[in-house]
């Protein structure tokens, strides 16, 4: 794991606080990105509860979950995320106005599935982790970035991203009704200042 990886996932506990009981009020998730630019690539840290998790990949596997079996785990939330948590070229994406229903594989372009790295998973107490990496699209200063995690299973949903790259942090805020934010972005060091917008 990268000094990166290590501080990402110091930051990502920090901020979110495990939750002791599997019942909750509120359906959230938390992803901290950063880039790196020695890989190219943006590093993830995706925090589910993990109860809403195990019901996901029920549904999409047809059988129950057990989120103890980490072999079983990791191949199904490697397909799961990969179809939910993506990159796509701003002239690929779609509207954000898009059925509630996630992105088929037929409907996947071949660059974004190239574009996910999926690198592992850990339950923690009611929470479960996701480890994985993205590459944005190379030569591209604007991209979209679409999370459509869990909201399959909880219409209220709202996923909430923190980027971080050349010292400037951003939050973006994703639900049933906004599934897509358009990200300018350029890798190069020197530049900081990069924008995400509706």
């Amino acid at each position: 794991m990268t000094v990166i990886w290590k501080m990402l996932l110091l930051a990502a506990v920090v901020c979110m606080p495990a939750y002791a009981s599997a019942a909750h009020p509120f359906h959230t998730s938390m992803a901290e990105m950063e880039y790196n630019a020695k890989t190219r690539r943006f590093e993830v840290a995706l925090k589910l509860y993990a109860v809403d998790c195990e019901t996901a990949l029920a549904r999409v596997s047809g059988k129950p979950c057990d989120l103890d079996n980490e072999e079983a785990r990791d191949k199904l939330l490697g397909k799961y995320i990969q179809q939910r948590f993506q990159i796509v070229d701003a002239k690929a994406a779609k509207s954000t106005r898009t059925p509630a229903k996630p992105a088929s594989k037929q409907t996947q372009s071949a660059s974004s599935t190239k574009r996910f790295n999926y690198v592992g998973s850990e339950v923690s107490g009611a929470s479960l982790w996701v480890y994985f990496e993205l590459e944005p699209p190379s030569g591209e200063p604007n991209f979209t970035l679409r999370n459509e995690v869990l909201l399959e299973v909880q219409p209220e949903q709202v996923n909430v991203i923190r980027l971080q790259h050349n010292r400037v942090q951003q939050t973006q805020f994703f639900n049933a009704k906004n599934k897509t934010r358009k990200l300018a972005f350029d890798s190069r060091p020197a530049k900081a200042a990069k924008q995400l917008s509706r």
